[in-house]
């Protein structure tokens, strides 16, 4: 990793079978966030990244940064995983995993969030399970 310059990222959740809130919760109790095929800047995921997670959809709690944390390893699919892996590139594991104790809800900062280019159709900016953001909009988002 290149120290010159430090990336952040937001790990996206939406509703599936389960709202996002439930996915989020699920992935975060077994430490393993699945990252697809098509999942977009996976080439930024690396060890010691910062990491802030936003629940989309319309469920619980959505359309809110709920918490934050570091890379801890990136996982291989082929490991001895009880978990489905079919379509799925790799796994992340992390550390220092807070859950804000007071949810960032996204309209109350959106103006602030330079990462998002167009605020009247800020979902764009969460679609596609990662997107990279500024240090500036990070540590708005983690204070």
């Amino acid at each position: 990793m290149d120290s010159s310059f430090q990336h952040f990222l937001c790990f996206i959740t939406t509703d599936g079978n389960k709202q996002a809130f439930e996915i989020f919760e699920d992935r975060i109790a077994s430490n393993l966030w699945p990252i697809y095929m098509r999942t977009n800047q996976f080439r930024k995921v690396e060890k010691n990244i910062p990491v802030i997670f936003y629940l989309a959809g319309n469920g619980v709690s959505s359309q809110h940064f709920i918490g934050s944390a570091i890379i801890n390893e990136i996982i291989s699919p082929n490991k001895e995983l009880k978990v489905e892996t079919s379509n799925i590139k790799f796994f992340v594991n992390f550390k220092n995993v807070k859950k804000f104790k007071k949810y960032v809800p996204i309209k109350n900062i959106l103006n602030q969030l330079d990462f998002v280019m167009n605020k009247d159709k800020y979902g764009l900016a969460f679609q596609g399970g990662i997107t990279e953001i500024d240090k500036k909009s990070y540590e708005l988002i983690i204070k």
